[in-house]
């Protein structure tokens, strides 16, 4: 009957058959005198390890997973390669909770203890494929439970699948260190379909979400992690299947695609009825509405874009997405005349720090669409600024000639007329400001009406500064127009820069 003994250098499994005086380790080379280590009592003890495993295996069967844990422990002491003992005790940690890893982290554990046991092992090839199958057959089946419970989770807790579901991932990814070169089609068409709901998984958790009306968007930590670990489980995939595509990953941007196609119908709907009358409350509560939706679809469709999960991507659905969001924020930027109880006209711009924010946003949106066709965003600029001055232009020109009027006399009253000229050349100069570089850095397009408004905006804040008596510090004081040195020193450089 032969003996078996593991490896003191490679740890593979020997075995040790009658009438054998050398014995050389297949792996290592390491060489033995079986004699010697039966005398020894070095080799495994059989009887011992079955009847342990005996025990181990009802406990099992009763679900006592806490005492079979502690039984499969013992087996393993006895012989570190009895793989099975390995895979049945990482269930039942996974099953009993009775230590301190993570449900992914045992996952791993089962996989990457389960396989190296079995390599070390001299098992049979129908015994190991036959193995490998029912690991990662539980394996999945594992992970598949986590993600229900993760999805059934998702929309009253978007912040904590997002937290949970990258640290599952990030624990999942571990187990693909394991040797799966010999492994059977089946087995790798498993593995495939794992990795397909872990790229799911990844790019749910950093998907933005909205949340009372606000988009929640993931850290940039979080967006570094999603895109190292859809890397990662993309190349797995392509060394299991060479003709891998991530599917309905991709999907995406098909949805935000959709979701942005019906805010471009509401925005045809408003533009129908302006300008505006304050007394038109609703209307006033659209507009603003908005612009809450577009901000939202702006955020989406810039992480959609530009922060992916490491995966390829349709680049045709991309473009169609980067042109029509590119679209969107143009409009956003146009201000919205209103007509207030008084029947003046008032321009109503983006604060300063929304004006920051787009352009941050702008940036990489101007950069893609270069990428696709100078022609078409030079001919899309020329349009933005020409229709920005028209749309504002007769409301100045009207303005600033009661100005030059009445200026003196408006402002030495004190009028509700000054306050309003003051509000109204301000928005001007924020108007103007779209016009700058510091704004849209492109400038390969004609920069003629770019030079108008910032000419606009000059004399704006000139005439604004002349209804404040010239005083920086009350202008800096207030609330309103606290942005306002900043505003005109920007506006006044860029002409220069551009003259």
């Amino acid at each position: 009957m032969s003996e078996f003994y593991i490896c003191e250098k490679c740890g593979k499994t020997l075995e040790l058959k009658d009438g054998v005086n050398r014995l050389i380790c297949p792996v290592c080379s390491n060489e033995y005198n079986p004699s010697e280590l039966i005398e020894s009592k070095k080799t495994i003890d059989k009887a011992e390890e079955s009847h342990e495993y005996g025990l181990a295996s009802e406990l099992y069967e009763r679900l006592e997973y806490r005492d079979a844990a502690m039984y499969f422990e013992r087996v393993i002491k006895l012989n570190r390669n009895n793989y099975y003992a390995h895979y049945y005790l990482a269930i039942c940690n996974i099953l009993s909770g009775r230590t301190y890893m993570s449900t992914g982290e045992l996952i791993s554990e089962m996989v990457l203890n389960s396989f190296y046991a079995l390599y070390r092992s001299n098992a049979s090839g129908e015994a190991k494929e036959s193995f490998q199958f029912s690991v990662v057959n539980q394996a999945a089946a594992f992970v598949k439970d986590i993600l229900k419970r993760l999805d059934e989770s998702f929309n009253a807790k978007a912040a904590n699948y997002r937290q949970n579901g990258l640290f599952l991932a990030k624990n999942i990814r571990k187990m693909f260190s394991a040797d799966f070169s010999d492994c059977s089609a089946n087995i790798k068409s498993l593995l495939v379909d794992l990795i397909s709901s872990m790229l799911k998984l990844i790019s749910r958790s950093v998907e933005p979400q909205i949340d009372n009306g606000r988009v929640e968007m993931a850290t940039a930590e979080d967006f570094s992690l999603a895109r190292s670990l859809g890397t990662s489980f993309y190349n797995y995939a392509l060394s299991f299947d060479e003709f891998y595509s991530p599917g309905d990953v991709n999907n995406v941007m098909e949805r935000t695609f959709r979701m942005n196609n019906l805010l471009y119908g509401k925005i045809f709907e408003l533009k129908k009825g302006s300008p505006k009358r304050f007394a038109q409350v609703s209307g006033e509560d659209d507009e603003v509405s908005m612009f809450s939706e577009k901000m939202n679809a702006l955020k989406i469709s810039y992480c959609t874009c530009f922060k992916g999960i490491g995966i390829p991507v349709d680049e045709h659905k991309k473009k169609l997405l980067v042109e029509q969001t590119y679209e969107i924020m143009l409009s956003s930027l146009n201000p919205r005349i209103v007509i207030n109880n008084s029947g003046d006209a008032e321009i109503k711009t983006l604060t300063f720090d929304s004006l920051r924010i787009i352009s941050s946003y702008l940036t990489d949106f101007i950069n893609e669409m270069a990428k696709y066709s100078e022609y078409k965003l030079n001919s899309s600029l020329d349009n933005f600024y020409r229709n920005l001055y028209a749309n504002v232009f007769n409301y100045y020109s009207i303005m600033y000639s009661n100005y030059n009027r009445l200026g003196d006399i408006i402002r030495r009253q004190k009028s509700k007329e000054l306050y309003y000229l003051r509000s109204f050349f301000y928005s001007i100069l924020c108007v103007s400001a779209l016009a700058t570089y510091d704004f849209i850095s492109y400038n390969k397009h004609n920069l003629e009406y770019r030079k108008k408004l910032l000419k606009m905006g000059v004399d704006a804040s000139e005439a604004f500064l002349y209804l404040y008596n010239y005083n920086l510090e009350n202008v800096e004081k207030s609330i309103h127009y606290r942005d306002f040195y900043s505003l005109a020193n920007t506006v006044e450089n860029e002409l220069k820069t551009i003259k």
